[in-house]
C-alpha cells in the first residue's frame, strides 16, 4: 500500500521549458512555485532550489528589460528616420505644388493677354508663328560627316576605288 500512496500523491514533477520572454519567465516561476511549495507545511520543499530559481528570475528579468529597451530604442530610431523622410517628401510636394500653381497662373495670364482684344484666332496664329520663328530663321548649319575624309578614302580604296 505504501507504493500505491506514493504513486497517487506523486504528480508529474517537471517544469515546462522557459522561453526568453516576460510571459515565459512568469510561467516558469509559477510552475516552480507549484512544484516546490508544500501547502500542508506552508514551506518550500527544497529552499535551495527555490532560492536559485528566484535569483535566476531576477537576472532574467533584468536582461529581458535591457533587451526590450534596446528594441524600443531601435524602433524609435527607425520611426524618426521614416518621419524625416516623410517630411522631406512633403516639403518636396509642397514645392512642386507651389511651382505648379505659379505656372498655372502664368499660363492663365498669358491666355488672358492673348485673348484680350482683337481676333482670338489671329492672335493664336501669331503666337504659334512666334514660337516656331526662331527655328525656321536659324542659319543653315554646316553638315559634318561622321567619319573623317581620310577614313572614307581608305575604305573606298579597299573596295576598289571610288564608286
Amino acid at each position: 500500500m505504501a507504493d500505491e500512496n506514493q504513486t497517487d500523491s506523486k504528480e508529474k514533477r517537471t517544469v515546462p521549458a522557459m522561453t526568453r520572454s516576460a510571459r515565459g519567465v512568469a510561467d516558469h516561476a509559477a510552475a516552480v512555485l507549484d512544484m516546490q511549495w508544500d501547502k500542508e507545511r506552508r514551506a518550500f520543499k527544497d529552499p535551495v532550489t527555490a532560492m536559485m530559481a528566484l535569483f535566476t528570475y531576477a537576472k532574467l528579468a533584468a536582461a529581458l528589460l535591457d533587451e526590450a529597451e534596446a528594441r524600443l530604442a531601435a524602433r524609435a530610431t527607425a520611426v524618426e528616420v521614416r518621419l524625416e523622410k516623410l517630411e522631406q517628401q512633403f516639403a518636396a510636394f509642397e514645392s512642386w505644388r507651389a511651382d505648379a500653381e505659379r505656372q498655372g497662373a502664368e499660363m492663365a495670364k498669358g491666355f488672358e493677354d492673348l485673348m484680350a482684344g482683337g481676333d482670338p484666332m489671329s492672335k493664336l496664329k501669331e503666337a504659334i508663328d512666334a514660337y516656331h520663328a526662331p527655328v525656321s530663321e536659324a542659319p543653315a548649319a554646316e553638315v559634318v560627316p561622321l567619319k573623317p575624309e581620310k577614313t572614307v578614302k581608305k575604305i573606298e580604296e579597299k573596295k576598289g576605288g571610288a564608286a
